[in-house]
């Protein structure tokens, strides 16, 4: 069964939330009406990255020293990107074949969305143009190294106004002459946290989502099937549909603004910087029209 209309509002913000936490996309200004979805909620003003050192057994031995190495080299990038706006201390970290993919879920799905270390750049380099960092802690952080190559995984928690967000983050590196490197980093949600309840986001979720995508595709709903699409982590299809919803003479503010969100999700933020000046620029119309 697909999710009821009482509780689609609230899951699917969540979801569109764990969007622009992990990915940082900021979608500026919203337009709707009673007869419009609901355009993706802002996350929280951002403030520092924290990160606690990770319980290690008393040891001295060089194993140690690269897990620590480790932890602070992904540490690091983080805080000079969010706290300082810092791109080229941001990009030090990843090594030139670095990847990026935003998944749905732990194990790999058709709906995945890969970038390459250049799309990387280009999209945190809106990031740091459109927002001012995140309320970020990364908790619980373990390394494994086996040889010249590692995997730390943490849980990142952003929490905001109402309740956190939490997802996960599972890095690959080698070890370079330069030191250790990120060549592959995924992420995936995990929960909604809020005062007096918890979404969790598991196969279920997102099986209720696909549901409800393909009943609003048999009906016609387009805009609500973008937000669905968006919402649902399926970036490719929610970027073709705010294409062709753009395309209309009428489009307005919140169409711009998704097809700007899912560009930049899927790693092309030429798009994404031309669909948020084209929303920018309708916003400042319908602000200025007589009520």
């Amino acid at each position: 069964m697909g999710m009821s209309d009482g509780t689609t509002p609230e899951r699917l913000r969540a979801g569109v939330t764990y969007v622009k936490t992990a990915v940082g996309v900021l979608v500026l200004g919203t337009v709707g009406s009673c007869q419009r979805p609901p355009p993706p909620q802002q996350p929280p003003p951002p403030a520092a990255i924290e990160v606690p050192t990770p319980a290690l057994e008393p040891t001295s031995g060089p194993a140690v020293d690269e897990e620590s190495e480790i932890i602070a080299l992904v540490r690091g990038a983080y805080q000079a990107g969010m706290e300082q706006d810092d791109l080229e201390a941001f990009m030090h970290m990843w090594a030139p074949e670095a990847t990026m993919t935003t998944a749905r879920l732990e194990e790999r799905g058709a709906y995945d969305v890969t970038l390459d270390r250049a799309q990387i750049e280009s999209v945190r380099r809106l990031i740091y143009a459109w927002t001012e960092g995140f309320a970020l802690r990364l908790v619980e952080p373990d390394v494994s190294i086996q040889g010249d190559t590692a995997t730390l995984s943490w849980q990142a928690i952003v929490t905001r106004e109402g309740g956190s967000d939490v997802f996960e983050e599972r890095y690959q590196l080698r070890r370079t002459r330069a030191g250790w490197r990120v060549t592959a980093m995924r992420y995936w949600p995990v929960e909604l946290r809020l005062e007096e309840r918890r979404v969790v986001f598991d196969r279920s979720y997102f099986d209720d989502l696909d549901e409800d995508v393909e009943r609003l595709r048999a009906a016609g709903d387009e805009r609500e099937l973008l937000w669905r699409l968006q919402g649902g982590y399926r970036f490719r299809e929610a970027n073709e549909l705010a294409r062709q919803l753009s395309g209309s003479p009428d489009a307005d503010a919140w169409v711009w603004s998704m097809r700007s969100t899912s560009s930049l999700c899927i790693g092309d933020a030429e798009d994404a910087e031309l669909s948020h000046q084209q929303e920018r620029r309708l916003q400042d119309e319908e602000s200025s029209e007589p009520p």
